[in-house]
């Protein structure tokens, strides 16, 4: 006896560009099955579930932030994991740019003080590495080449005394994506209190 019924991934079905930290509806056409659906992505072999024992014909997924050229869709039926199909070919998804949000511009940070550097973790994938620049990024200073994404770094601020400071975060291993402070702050040497 045969099984008839199939589902074919009509969208993203190859070489579709996915932003992360974005929705993208993933859509399908589907006879012959429950009506049921889990929807999965991955590489092809492994897959990680996106939603499970869905209706309908399309979900909008929340694309994660990643990079990866090599990312399939699969749809298959909730109630018999036979019924199923992948995208054709790979898609990538392109990963969201980091968002530094302190020290952004206009703040005094006293030099050998403890200051915190902060970021939206969301927008970063993997540890982070973090510099500083005096001279409005003509030149860049390691503050730490990894440290956990958990949104903040504390920082003892450098006897380096500058009105034209920046900071600069990117991805550990992937420095074309970064993000700098959207104005110079200023470190200086604290007035003595007489």
């Amino acid at each position: 006896k045969s099984r008839s019924g199939s589902i074919v991934v009509t969208n993203p079905n190859g070489g579709v560009m996915l932003n992360a930290l974005t929705p993208y509806t993933v859509t399908w056409t589907a006879n012959g099955t429950s009506g049921f659906f889990d929807v999965q992505y991955g590489n092809g072999v492994s897959f990680s579930s996106v939603a499970t024992n869905i209706s309908g014909n399309s979900y909008t997924w929340t694309v994660p932030n990643t990079t990866n050229s090599n990312i399939y869709v699969r749809v298959r039926d909730n109630q018999n994991y036979c019924k199923k199909d992948n995208s054709d070919t790979a898609n990538t998804i392109v990963p969201a740019v980091p968002i530094l949000t302190s020290p952004n511009g206009g703040e005094v940070w006293n030099v050998s003080s403890n200051r915190t550097i902060t970021w939206n973790s969301a927008t970063l994938y993997t540890n982070v590495f973090i510099e500083y620049s005096i001279d409005n990024g003509a030149t860049w200073n390691t503050v730490i080449s990894s440290t956990p994404n958990d949104g903040s770094h504390s920082w003892s601020v450098p006897f380096n005394p500058s009105i034209q400071a920046l900071i600069r975060i990117s991805n550990v291993g992937n420095s074309a994506l970064s993000d700098q402070s959207d104005a110079v702050f200023t470190i200086q040497i604290p007035t003595p209190v007489l």
